[in-house]
């Protein structure tokens, strides 16, 4: 930046007017910068302090493509980053879903053993009151075939 300074300080010292270096155009209101008449009247120094100057621009442009590159790098392996976090939550989602899965699986298994004990019981019950009923039959048949008065 002090090349640059230098430059215009040794073309065109401060408050002074210089019409080679700024033209008129077609309007007062449009003008245009001639670099080649503001260099004209300018010493060697100063035409080698504006390369130079020029010569750095390049360097700082060159090193801020550079880190625009890295940048632009950087955000890529966060998108990356963020992917793979979708997919982990994803994959921890599932899992959630896998175990409350496997415990209305073993919720129903385990409803399925109770009913089946309970429909074993209600077996046995019905066994019992078949028992009950044969003999309380057997009984009612020995009244009806055992005449009264004869015992046996």
């Amino acid at each position: 930046m002090t090349s640059v300074l230098a430059l215009a300080s040794a073309c065109h010292p401060p408050e002074t007017p210089c019409a080679a270096a700024i033209l008129n155009k077609v309007s007062p209101a449009l003008t245009v910068y001639e670099p080649a008449a503001a260099l004209a009247g300018c010493s060697v120094v100063a035409a080698e302090a504006a390369v130079e100057s020029l010569l750095l621009l390049l360097v700082l442009l060159s090193l801020l493509l550079e880190l625009l590159s890295l940048l632009l790098e950087l955000l890529s392996l966060l998108l990356e980053l963020v992917s793979l976090l979708l997919v982990l939550v994803a994959l921890l989602e599932l899992s959630l879903l896998l175990a409350l899965l496997e415990l209305s699986l073993l919720l129903e298994v385990l409803s399925l053993l109770l009913l089946l004990s309970l429909l074993e019981l209600l077996l046995e019950l019905v066994a019992l009151l078949g028992l009950l009923l044969e003999s309380v039959l057997d009984e009612s048949v020995l009244e009806l075939t055992v005449p009264r008065g004869v015992t046996l």
